[in-house]
């Protein structure tokens, strides 16, 4: 035992002796003083021997946080980007929630103070050895010299290695003097255009200190593309084309983040820009893009392709033959325009996309209850009904309160029962910003940390419930209501966070809010959530409601531009982030700036759009690719440019609808009346959700994928093509009993009609909103030439045969 060892046990001994034995200190004060006086200068004496000592030796076992030489490497600059290069702290190594092989960072070093601790003090401090710095096991397993699950991630000798190496050696300081403090990340070029036989570019990251110096930062930035196989990228920033196609290269160096978009394109020598009509500024913008990307537009689509794929995306059902042959008879030139004005203002275009917005707000009997879902949707189709603007739309669901019945904004809430259910709902639907991955750690694709997750999520936790009645038919099942509720703001409720315990100040995303620091933490939070007696949700449904908000009308805008051409110009639409750019920058910011000028007016939108000739552009068949000289799907890919429009499977309920329409049927759901459309249905009954139902109708919908709205996402209707969906047209029983039902529209026509060719015209307006051809009519006189016996047996089979094609079945 060495002699300040043998002090200090001394020392707490005599300390606790004093505290137990009063009288005795009292007696002897003068002797203990002095004898612990002793003590200390002993102590002191013998301590800085040992500091001379390990100074001069440089054999310190313990780190030194602050040491500020200054020829070493900075921890956070430089070594933490090593990591971060490395790929030691992603997901799938040793940032994983329960790290790799007894060793944890933070996920892509989001705690800076976190993985300095566990890197220089953490079991004895054995990652780095103070002593030897060269058998320092962070360098011996990084550089494959002792095994290692992750294997080699740099070579002994290279610039990561002397970094890391340089830094030991300092004393592994957490701060330097005078240390780079990055505050802006800049790549340069930030988008390029390649041209065939031009194949590689080089970028170069630039990082920004507060005084305005930059430095190349090449070295420690990590390279990724989102697009594997079309180009290679190397350590230093050149990136090689694979392919032809589309790239985005994203360059992160710490908690930065720049997306650089880089398109590689043939040659195309022979490209020949034809100029195009322009009707509006969404033609000048994507013409711009796709000439200089030496795309060529598709040519128009004919009257009879428009007029269906204008009813299917604009009030979800085919037009009948009568408006087919009225339209198509109609020589204004202007008749497209007004059409879509007529189109806007049908009743079946608030039916349409009213059953759009219930889908999103989660619109289902079993947490609304039957009435609470006609209530809803009835307030949804009326506000669209009345073109009422989706700024304040959305500004009565997110403050809505009150009975479900009253009220029906209130519903929103009681399909969203927890607290970060609100939160992330209302992050994704109104603002399109997926927030669920900042929920455990900071988001590792955009800029949102945990900590503001948690502190927007605080401003949705004073919702609360008060049941009125609940008559559900299951006891156990918790989650069914049936009944009236009231929502209401219990300004009692505060949320903490879950890893420090601490309340949590409510804060809006992107707005910074400077703490008081006369105040405490709660008296915070009170001051934030009762300021002049607002409710914590009406703080956020005024802000997103605010036409100034950064957010709600780009991710509506796209929402629109989404449902009318079927790619967003940000996909997936509710994914905006940093690493998911905008395909067409500048026809994302009209879009927005169109919908904010026009009081965020849906229908104002929708007419735009769908006026425009890139909204009229037809799908070039084969031979039209070849004769336009179309880039290959191995190329850059023109779906994504919006080149020509895109094919899709008719929605279920538009599906449904049109063969009603057809037929001259209609669909039959239980607990709603018997004349409802597919498109006017509230919800999907609770007893036979998810279940095989007797009911044709309502098993119709789900096998063509109409969500059961248990996500705040558009991702949950699937339309998907199946074994199932083809069995349902070809021989299920819904479509066989609407087409040879002999009351049913079809047999009517066919007693009225006299003429063959008249009733297959009209068979072929009905369905696929076209007349029949030359070829095809004669091919059909000359079949039913064979079955005249049997006419109307024909006729079914024709029919079915028509909504059997793809011609039927897919939007085009």
């Amino acid at each position: 035992m060495s002699i300040p060892h043998f002090y200090w046990i001394s020392y707490r001994f005599l300390k606790q002796f004093l505290f137990t034995k009063r009288n005795f200190f009292i007696k002897n004060a003068a002797v203990i003083l002095f004898v612990f006086l002793g003590f200390k200068l002993l102590i002191a004496s013998d301590s800085q021997k040992l500091s001379r000592a390990e100074t001069n030796n440089n054999q310190s076992s313990t780190p030194n946080p602050n040491s500020s030489l200054k020829s070493t490497a900075s921890f956070r600059g430089e070594v933490m980007a090593i990591l971060a290069r490395g790929g030691c702290n992603q997901g799938a190594c040793h940032g994983n929630l329960n790290g790799k092989g007894g060793f944890k960072l933070s996920l892509r070093g989001e705690d800076s103070d976190f993985d300095y601790s566990i890197l220089t003090r953490d079991l004895q401090s054995r990652r780095v050895s103070l002593q030897n710095p060269e058998n320092s096991l962070l360098l011996l397993k990084a550089t494959g010299q002792v095994a290692h699950e992750g294997g080699v991630r740099f070579s002994k000798g290279s610039r990561e290695y002397k970094t890391i190496l340089q830094w030991i050696r300092s004393n592994c300081p957490k701060e330097i003097k005078n240390d780079f403090k990055p505050v802006k990340l800049e790549v340069v070029p930030d988008r390029q255009i390649l041209f065939d036989p031009q194949n590689s570019i080089r970028l170069n990251a630039y990082i920004y200190d507060q005084r305005g110096q930059k430095k190349n930062i090449n070295h420690l930035v990590v390279w990724e593309a989102n697009n594997v196989g079309i180009a290679d990228i190397s350590a230093d920033g050149l990136v090689k084309r694979q392919q032809f196609g589309e790239v985005v290269v994203v360059v992160r160096y710490l908690n930065f983040q720049i997306p650089i978009r880089i398109q590689f394109v043939s040659a195309k020598k022979d490209f020949i820009w034809q100029p195009r009509k322009i009707k509006n500024p969404i033609d000048q913008i994507i013409f711009a893009q796709l000439k200089e990307l030496k795309l060529s537009p598709a040519s128009v689509c004919d009257d009879a392709t428009f007029i269906r794929r204008a009813y299917l995306d604009a009030i979800g059902v085919i037009p009948s033959s009568e408006e087919v042959r009225e339209f198509l008879s109609d020589s204004r030139i202007d008749k497209r325009d007004q059409m879509i004005a007529r189109l806007v203002d049908r009743p079946e275009f608030a039916d349409f996309w009213a059953s759009k917005w219930s889908d999103l707000l989660r619109n289902e009997e079993k947490t609304l209850d039957h009435k609470g879902v006609q209530v809803f949707y009835q307030w949804i189709r009326e506000s669209i009904k009345q073109d009422y603007p989706l700024n304040e739309f959305a500004r009565d669901l997110i403050a809505g309160q009150g009975s479900s019945y009253e009220n029906p904004p209130s519903n929103f809430y009681r399909a969203l029962r927890a607290t970060y259910d609100r939160s992330e709902a209302v992050a994704q639907v109104f603002l399109g910003i997926r927030l669920q991955c900042a929920k455990c750690h900071n988001h590792p694709f955009e800029k949102w940390t945990q900590d503001e997750y948690h502190q927007f999520a605080s401003f949705f936790n004073q919702i609360d419930y008060r049941i009125v009645a609940n008559g559900r038919k299951d006891k156990f099942d918790k989650h069914e209501f049936r009944g009236e509720q009231i929502v209401y703001s219990d300004t009692k409720k505060q949320l903490k966070h879950p890893r420090t315990g601490e309340i949590l100040i409510p804060q809006l995303l992107g707005v910074k809010k400077e703490p008081d620091l006369n105040k405490s933490s709660k008296e915070q939070v009170l001051a934030s959530l009762s300021t002049e007696k607002i409710s914590s949700v009406q703080i956020v449904a005024d802000w997103i409601a605010d036409p100034a908000n950064p957010y709600f009308a780009k991710a509506q805008a796209n929402r629109i531009w989404y449902h009318l051409l079927h790619r967003g110009v940000v996909d997936p639409i509710d994914d905006f982030r940093i690493t998911n750019p905008a395909i067409n920058k500048e026809l994302l910011e009209f879009l927005e700036k169109e919908f904010r000028d026009h009081h965020f007016s849906l229908k104002h939108l929708v007419r735009l759009i769908m006026s425009s000739q890139v909204y009229q552009l037809k799908i070039p068949s084969l031979e039209d690719r070849e004769l336009q000289d179309y880039l290959s799907r191995n190329n850059l890919e023109e779906d994504s440019h919006f080149a020509h429009a895109l094919i899709r499977p008719i929605p279920a309920e538009a599906l449904l609808d049109s063969l009603a329409k057809i037929t001259g049927m209609k669909p039959s759901f239980p607990g709603f009346p018997s004349s409802l459309r597919s498109n006017q249905l509230p919800a999907i009954n609770l007893k036979i959700r998810g279940r095989a139902s007797n009911d044709l109708s309502t098993r119709f919908l789900q096998t063509f994928g109409k969500p059961n709205r248990l996500l705040s996402c558009e991702c949950e209707r699937s339309d998907d093509p199946g074994l199932i969906q083809a069995f349902q047209l070809i021989s299920g029983d819904l479509i066989n009993q609407w087409i040879t039902k002999k009351d049913n529209e079809l047999h009517r026509l066919m007693n009225r009609t006299t003429s063959n060719t008249q009733f297959i015209q009209e068979i072929y307006l009905r369905v696929l909103s076209r007349p029949a051809t030359e070829k095809e009519e004669a091919s059909l006189l000359q079949l039913l030439e064979k079955r005249e016996s049997d006419r109307i047996a024909f006729f079914e089979d024709l029919v079915w045969g028509l909504v059997n094609s793809k011609e039927f079945r897919l939007r085009h």
